[in-house]
């Protein structure tokens, strides 16, 4: 049974790494400042409840995250068709699974949606291109209890 959903409009980016300095310092680098743009987009993006549904929700429960990400510029021709060598799928560093749900798992329980992100017991990650002239990117975000699975 669906508990909650939600559309987060903007550039999904992950959740970055600590860093630690010489003098054992910990911090996370966002260098472009993107970090903070998409951690908003998710924290005021329009909720849908299901009717009953207490938030925050407080038992075990399954996760689907459909994230679609912008292909970069080096992906199409001077024309705007895409380049034989672009990729069908989004991969590499940047756009890391795990670190794109962390985020996202954050800010679902600073929003009070989740009591804890360690209630989710199932998380299905999918990964698409955002197409020109088509699905604007993003993250859909489904929660559902864990009878479900």
């Amino acid at each position: 049974m669906e508990i909650f959903s939600f559309w987060a409009a903007g550039e999904p980016h992950p959740q970055p790494r600590p860093s630690v300095t010489r003098t054992g310092h910990t911090y996370y680098r966002d260098p472009e400042g993107k970090l903070s743009s998409w951690s908003t987009a998710v924290l005021h993006a329009p909720l849908a409840t299901a009717a009953g549904a207490q938030l925050p929700y407080n038992a075990p429960c399954v996760v689907h995250l459909r994230f679609w990400v912008t292909r970069p510029k080096s992906h199409y021709t001077a024309k705007g068709a895409l380049t034989r060598n672009a990729p069908t799928h989004p991969c590499g560093p940047r756009y890391d699974v795990d670190n794109l749900a962390k985020l996202v798992l954050d800010v679902m329980q600073k929003r009070g949606l989740l009591a804890n992100d360690g209630l989710v017991v199932g998380l299905w990650i999918e990964k698409s291109w955002a197409v020109r002239g088509g699905h604007e990117p993003g993250c859909h975000v489904v929660a559902t209890t864990a009878e479900s699975i």
